[in-house]
């Protein structure tokens, strides 16, 4: 689908979000990925991302608020990850209404 912006973690290494979609994923076990850098592999729904329940704020203190996907039976989805993901659900796929001015009609 495309590269989101860039966003600096706080290393002030940018990231370059890039989001896509997959149909059928198939076997987790089969991804080459790079154990260097991946913790873990699994998947989350679309739906269960927009679940606003699913989702609480971690207070950090001085380096702010960072929000946190609890998924039970998977790790949660937190950090720079939990950031990316909460501003993408947010910004571009929750639904939104859009509400005329007063005195505009429909």
């Amino acid at each position: 689908m495309g590269l989101y912006h860039d966003v600096p973690s706080r290393d002030s290494v940018r990231v370059t979000p890039v989001i896509g979609f997959v149909e059928n994923l198939g076997d987790l076990d089969k991804l080459n990925i790079n154990h260097a850098e991946v913790d873990h592999v699994f998947t989350v729904s679309l739906s269960e991302l927009m679940d606003q329940s699913r989702w609480t704020l971690d207070d950090l203190g001085q380096r702010g608020l960072i929000p946190r996907f609890k998924s039970p039976g998977r790790p949660d989805v937190w950090g720079l990850t939990g950031y990316i993901t909460h501003h993408i659900i947010h910004h571009l796929l929750t639904p939104f209404k859009v509400t005329s001015k007063p005195g505009w009609t429909s």
